[in-house]
């Protein structure tokens, strides 16, 4: 009778611990909008600091909104900040894109 018991508390922990491991990858572990909001400004702040966008997104940015789109089988999160006092009238929209769990992917202001 122990044996068995053993066995299955065997099985059941594997079962357990193992299922993690066989989920489809960006499944459970999505952001919401507002982290993938907070997360995307943190990469913007980055990117002014690396010298890739221009000082005002570091102070006159607005969030526009971030919205969840297929990226392949996947799943991305698409995060907008306007900047009027950007100097070239068609860099005032930047796109960031996050995978579904907040990782930066890549910005560019053709939403692309």
């Amino acid at each position: 009778m122990k044996i068995s018991q053993a066995i299955a508390a065997g099985l059941a922990t594997l079962v357990l611990t193992s299922t993690p491991l066989l989920a489809h990858p960006g499944h459970g572990n999505e952001i919401s909008a507002e982290a993938a909001t907070k997360r995307a400004s943190i990469e913007v702040d980055r990117l002014v600091e690396e010298g890739k966008l221009e000082k005002s997104w570091a102070l006159q940015r607005k969030p526009g909104g971030a919205q969840m789109r297929a990226a392949g089988e996947d799943q991305e999160w698409v995060v907008t900040f306007d900047n009027s006092a950007a100097v070239d009238a068609a860099k005032r929209k930047l796109y960031v894109f996050l995978t579904a769990n907040g990782d930066y992917v890549a910005a560019n202001f053709s939403g692309k």
